[in-house]
């Protein structure tokens, strides 16, 4: 029956979507992200969310419906453009590392769905940078929180002037 697989892989996709963040399906990554000490931060960046991940290139080639793959499409592209707006509105440093790591898995849904080899590929290429570089960001973070004891853009804005070598980061 035709109906009921469709709803079955429908089901087991959004159930690893829940895991890999799509806008409009939930915004629990940036809160988590905020929430959670540093190294709870960079674990959930590289490595639990590549399990979704995982997941989701997983369940995508069962996907026969070219409605659902356009409606997907064009959730996450819409949904990292509109994440990227509200990235240049945050002030707290934490904050817009975890909205821009919601964009880029909307980048990394969109090149998924096109169901060709080039888009596995390449979205499997966006997840691995992905883990390196939202990683690397979470303990830059952290690193300018050690050094002036906030978080915010407003106060850390000038540190390249005293501290030139956070320029490598």
């Amino acid at each position: 029956n035709q109906g009921i697989r469709l709803m079955i892989i429908l089901r087991s996709l959004i159930a690893f979507l829940v895991k890999f963040p799509i806008f409009m399906g939930h915004l629990w990554l940036p809160k988590a992200h905020v929430e959670a000490p540093v190294i709870g931060s960079i674990i959930l960046a590289a490595i639990l969310l590549k399990l979704g991940g995982f997941g989701v290139i997983r369940i995508i080639p069962l996907v026969y419906s070219r409605f659902l793959v356009d409606l997907f499409i064009s959730i996450s592209i819409l949904g990292a453009g509109i994440i990227g707006l509200i990235c240049l509105n945050q002030l707290d440093l934490k904050v817009v590392v975890a909205y821009s790591s919601v964009a880029h898995i909307g980048l990394v849904i969109g090149r998924l769905m096109y169901l060709t080899s080039i888009g596995f590929s390449g979205g499997l290429m966006l997840i691995v940078v992905h883990g390196l570089s939202s990683s690397v960001m979470f303990f830059g973070g952290n690193v300018l929180y050690m050094r002036r004891f906030s978080r915010s853009l407003l106060v850390t804005k000038g540190i390249l002037t005293v501290y030139p070598l956070f320029g490598f980061f």
